[in-house]
Formats: structure tokens, C-alpha cells, sequence
């Protein structure tokens, strides 16, 4: 038997993904299994046991180019499941399978709730196909590779609502380069203006905004603490088995907070809060995200050095 998984964004997603991979390895044992996602993504699946083949493609690049290319897959596959469940996925489950797609829909499968937990809804959505989802947790083949006194700060994320300000992180910065830790800064090249602020103002800071997936991986495999608001490396470093301050504004901590021992929550008080990963209309229209950036820095610094001891007395 020929199975294809479809989910190729975003990197946070990729990740949780991979709790329906093994679900389905296990559900169907010794059928062929491949897993179609971005170029990009493609380091997180790689080395994964419960992966055949890994299908890459150029998600930044023309779609009908890219159809033309990958419809040399065309019937392969006896089933599909589409966890991305946008208009070009459909398109290639459509053309991939011989007849049996199940397509994965967080609203139908939640009756359109948003604080059941994201791997909870994909448990309904493979209970349609008659398989159970067992763990509740995310299978990367990469394993941790901490050194002392490094703390990595995500200073961006998918959204502008997700993002903490810019005195947040300075301040979070200050306190850990005082107290004699490096800091790594992550994130991509729409955050290098702003590492590079941070590292003219404070010692022992590095930026590592240029690195790839495969960077990122490495960089956060290698971290005593995580910081970093709801996005795509929080999750690795859940699956990677590294603690993590998880500051949640807009978005809803009950569904998107992995669940681990190790990651540490720190939300927004205000009764709006959660709404929706992009934030309120007024607060879009006016670029104010309070919910997250009223969040003391303090506290957030306090909680990873709490969470780096932990960590310590834990080895």
C-alpha cells in the first residue's frame, strides 16, 4: 500500500504534523508512506523512520509549474491525506490518489471551536479514517545537544500579534547578557535590522537570523531555553525535548500550547485575549498589540532562568 501526507506550511505545522505521521505509520504497517511539503520544511522529516520518500516542492514559485512537475505522481497513491486543505493540495490529492482522500478541516473537525487543542482535532479527523492518534506529541530525528548558558530569543513570529516588542527584548536581553549567559537571536531576514540593534546594545549577543530550517534546528538543539511567542520554532524545540517560554497573546493557548512538561506558558491577562492569530481588527488597524507586548520582561526572563534550573538539576 502507497500513502501520501500533504502539509506544506507553515513550519510550526509541518512539526505537529508529524504526530499524524506515525499515527498512520502505525495504523498501516509496512505500506509505503511519503510526506509532501515545502523545499524549505524539508529538514524537519528527514532521518524520520516513519517516512519513505519526501516530496519537496517550491511553494514560492509558479503553482502550475509546479503541478506540471508533480503530476508525474499522478494515481500513485491508494490513500491521501491532506492536512493542508487549501485549493492546490486538493488539487493533488485529487490527481495523486486512486480514490481515497481524506482531507483535514480544524473547523469541521472541532464543529468550529477554537480552544480544543490542535492535536485533538487532528484525533477526530483520523478517527474519520478509522485510526487512532496514541501520543500526543511530535517525532523528529534529532536529538538535543544543549551546552551551559545559552538562551535562544525568538524575536519574530508569523504575525505582527505574535511578535514582542522591541523593549521587551531589550530588556530580556539585558538581563541574561548581565547575568553572564549568550544569547542567541532567532528569526529570518525581516528580523536582521532588529537583531542587529539588539547585538550593538548588548554583549555576548549573536545573530543567527540567516540560518535555514536545517540552521534553526541545529541552533535550537543546542539551547538550555527557548523564549519565544506562539510560532514554528517553539514547536521544534518541543519536539526536540528543549524548555521553552511560551508567551501567548492573541493566539489561544489551548489549542496551539504543545504539550510538554518542559514548556512554560506565560499568557496575555486582557479579557479579549485569545481572539485569533492575527489580532483584532482595531488592534490591526492601529499596529497595537498590548495583549502580548504589555507583558512584563521580567517575568519572562524570570520564568527561563527558573526553567534553566530546572534544567540543571534535571542532568
Amino acid at each position: 500500500m502507497k500513502i501520501l501526507l500533504i502539509r506544506y506550511s507553515s513550519l510550526g505545522d509541518v512539526v505537529i504534523s508529524t504526530s499524524v505521521l506515525k499515527a498512520v505509520y502505525e495504523h498501516f504497517p509496512g505500506a509505503q508512506i511519503d510526506f509532501l511539503t515545502d523545499n524549505r520544511y524539508i529538514p524537519v522529516l528527514r532521518r524520520n523512520p516513519y517516512v519513505s520518500d519526501i516530496i519537496g516542492f517550491d511553494r514560492t514559485g509558479d503553482r502550475i509549474s509546479e503541478y506540471l512537475r508533480l503530476r508525474k505522481l499522478s494515481g500513485r497513491y491508494d490513500i491521501v491525506f491532506d492536512l493542508q486543505n487549501k485549493l492546490f493540495s486538493c488539487l493533488l490529492s485529487v490527481t495523486f490518489s486512486r480514490g481515497r482522500y481524506f482531507r483535514f478541516s480544524k473547523r469541521h473537525f472541532c464543529g468550529g471551536c477554537s480552544e480544543q487543542h490542535i492535536l485533538d482535532i487532528y484525533a477526530g479527523f483520523l478517527k474519520s479514517a478509522g485510526i487512532q492518534l496514541k501520543e500526543r506529541r511530535y517525532f523528529i530525528s534529532y536529538e538535543r545537544k544543549k551546552t551551559d548558558r545559552l538562551i535562544g530569543i525568538n524575536i519574530e513570529g508569523g504575525h505582527l500579534s505574535k511578535r514582542l516588542s522591541k523593549s521587551q527584548l531589550f530588556r530580556i536581553s539585558q538581563h541574561f547578557t548581565e547575568s553572564g549567559f549568550r544569547v542567541l537571536l532567532i528569526g529570518t531576514e525581516m528580523s536582521r535590522t532588529l537583531a542587529r540593534d539588539i547585538m550593538c546594545r548588548y554583549k555576548n549577543v549573536t545573530d543567527t537570523t540567516s540560518a535555514d530550517v536545517a540552521g534553526l534546528i541545529d541552533i535550537i538543539s543546542g539551547l538550555n531555553v527557548l523564549i519565544t511567542p506562539d510560532s514554528g520554532p517553539l514547536h521544534l524545540a518541543a519536539a526536540l525535548g528543549v524548555p521553552a517560554v511560551a508567551v501567548f497573546g492573541s493566539t489561544s493557548y489551548r489549542k496551539w500550547l504543545p504539550v510538554k512538561e518542559n514548556i512554560s506558558l506565560i499568557k496575555s491577562d486582557y479579557d479579549c485575549s485569545p481572539c485569533s492569530e492575527y489580532g483584532a481588527s482595531i488592534c490591526r488597524s492601529m499596529k497595537s498589540f498590548g495583549c502580548i507586548r504589555d507583558i512584563s520582561p521580567d517575568i519572562i526572563a524570570g520564568e527561563a532562568l527558573r526553567l534553566y534550573e530546572q534544567d540543571k538539576k534535571e542532568d
